[in-house]
């Protein structure tokens, strides 16, 4: 350690903090930042920070940027507002996609959504995005549900276009029962 310059030893302490904040925003974006958060969590040099008074290094942001600061942001999009009478409502995360270090989208279509919808191409990464896969396999298949039938899954809103999926399925004229789980807003 006599012969370690001061500044490498300083290096080798330092852990790195992430600021992910808990706040705002449900769904799909809520699962995702609370999984990724307990995953950083379990790394070693990493300290995950929920509160935005204390001293960070970079932070993690979901749609949007929620502080001001001049530290790296790294912020993950799972899509935008593609309706013309909503496309307005992408403004916040414009702005903050513009301000990112770098963005992470859940899917190269939500990407690629982004970019057409919203004419802004940050340097990114996909990671993408999916339920635990070891939670399904614990769950015993339902008996009563026929082998080839189609299953949708949702917190039913306009958003996830639960009359598109019922047209599409019976214009598809398919020999196949189609199950809609989940409750309505």
């Amino acid at each position: 350690v006599n012969n370690m310059d001061s500044s490498l030893i300083r290096f080798l302490l330092i852990m790195i903090k992430v600021l992910i904040q808990m706040s705002k925003f449900s769904g799909g974006p809520s699962i995702f930042r609370k999984r990724l958060s307990t995953a950083l969590e379990k790394v070693p040099d990493i300290q995950v920070i929920h509160d935005k008074n204390e001293k960070f290094d970079v932070e993690l942001s979901f749609i949007q940027h929620l502080n001001k600061h001049n530290k790296p942001n790294v912020l993950r999009v799972d899509g935008c507002y593609w309706r013309s009478s909503q496309v307005k409502q992408n403004k916040p995360m414009i702005a903050s996609i513009k301000k990112s270090s770098k963005v992470i989208y859940q899917s190269d279509f939500s990407r690629q959504m982004c970019q057409s919808i919203m004419h802004v191409d940050p340097p990114y990464e996909v990671i993408h995005n999916g339920i635990d896969l070891q939670y399904i396999k614990s769950i015993e298949p339902d008996k009563t549900i026929p082998p080839g039938s189609f299953v949708a899954c949702a917190e039913w809103r306009d958003i996830k276009r639960p009359a598109s999926i019922i047209k599409g399925f019976v214009r598809a004229e398919l020999d196949a029962d189609l199950f809609m789980i989940g409750d309505s807003k």
